[in-house]
């Protein structure tokens, strides 16, 4: 790999290039406790679909720390369900 194309890889990767990373201040959260954050999907599969996301940039899925998918698998409180449903 040229040093260009190299270098374009690093700009182009990581936490300033991911979606999702890009999400964690959307005006579309509707959930967040200290690891993980819920914003609608734009394109859901089914109604009401949700992405669970974490708020520290990770590769993959199996790069998220057990602590991260804990969070992710926590229901939210009963109000913010009700809150979030219409």
């Amino acid at each position: 790999m040229t040093n260009a194309k190299a270098q374009h890889a690093v700009q182009t990767t990581g936490r300033d290039a991911c979606i999702f990373c890009a999400l964690r201040d959307d005006a579309r959260v509707i959930m967040r406790n200290a690891l993980t954050f819920a914003v609608r999907d734009t394109t859901p599969v089914t109604p009401l679909h949700t992405l669970v996301l974490p708020f520290r940039h990770a590769e993959t899925y199996f790069d998220l720390t057990d602590n991260e998918l804990g969070a992710a698998k926590r229901p939210p409180p009963s109000s913010a369900r009700r809150h979030h449903q219409g």
